[in-house]
């Protein structure tokens, strides 16, 4: 399943890559990209973010977030 996942992600990168640059619109495409990505990234950075601005221990809070990273990396 993984794999599966990998290579359908993968086709998907580069099947936008190059519409991005036959279109020449870069620009709006990573602005769409990064909209569209938004919910996931935020749902992995804000606690980050939150618990460093609240005073929490910056190494357990990164070793937090590198866990977080590698969990979504194996989905």
């Amino acid at each position: 399943m993984k794999f599966c996942k990998e290579q359908h992600l993968k086709a998907r990168a580069a099947e936008t890559f190059i519409r991005v640059l036959h279109n020449r619109n870069w620009e709006a495409e990573v602005s769409h990209i990064r909209e569209a990505m938004r919910p996931e990234v935020d749902l992995i950075f804000l606690p980050i973010e939150k618990a460093l601005m609240e005073g929490a221990d910056c190494r357990d809070v990164m070793a937090k977030l590198v866990k977080a990273l590698h969990t979504e990396e194996n989905k």
